[in-house]
C-alpha cells in the first residue's frame, strides 16, 4: 500500500511538473507582443499557420482509407482547415490587442506580464486538468475500445 501511495505522489509530482513547465512557456510566449511585429511578419504568421496546418491536413487526410481518399476531399479538407487556423491566428492577433488596450485603459503600467502570469496560470490548469483526467497512462479513447 504505501509503494502504491509513494507511485500516486510521484505521479502526481510530475504531472504538475510537467504542468507548470507548459504553463511558465505559455507565459514567456505571451510576453511578445505582436502589435510590435511589422505588418509583413504578421501576415507572414497568418499564412504560414494556414499553410502548415492546410499541409498537415492534405497529408493526414488520406490515413486510415489506404490511400484511397480522393484528391477532391483531401483538398477541401486542406483548404478548410487551413483557412480555418489562418483566421483563428488573426483573430487571435485581434483578440490580443484589444485585451492589450483594455488593460492599458484600466491603468495597468505593464500589461504583458499581467497577460503573461494569467496565460501562465491557465495554461498551467489547463495541462494539469488534462493529465489528471488521464490517470490511466492510456491513449484517449482506448478504454471504450477496450470495453
Amino acid at each position: 500500500m504505501a509503494k502504491s501511495t509513494q507511485t500516486t505522489v510521484s505521479n502526481l509530482r510530475s504531472k504538475v511538473g510537467a504542468a507548470l513547465v507548459t504553463g511558465a512557456a505559455g507565459g514567456l510566449v505571451t510576453l511578445v507582443d505582436p502589435a510590435k511585429f511589422s505588418a509583413t511578419a504578421r501576415w507572414s504568421l497568418i499564412l504560414g499557420t494556414g499553410a502548415a496546418g492546410g499541409f498537415a491536413a492534405w497529408c493526414g487526410a488520406g490515413l486510415g482509407t489506404g490511400g484511397t481518399t480522393g484528391v477532391r476531399p483531401r483538398l477541401f479538407v486542406a483548404l478548410g482547415l487551413g483557412g480555418l487556423l489562418a483566421a483563428g491566428t488573426r483573430a487571435g492577433f485581434a483578440l490580443d490587442g484589444a485585451i492589450h488596450q483594455f488593460l492599458l485603459r484600466r491603468g495597468v503600467d505593464n500589461p504583458r506580464m499581467v497577460m503573461a502570469i494569467s496565460a501562465a496560470v491557465l495554461t498551467a490548469a489547463a495541462a494539469l486538468a488534462e493529465s489528471i483526467t488521464d490517470d490511466d497512462g492510456d491513449e484517449p479513447g482506448t478504454a471504450e475500445a477496450a470495453a
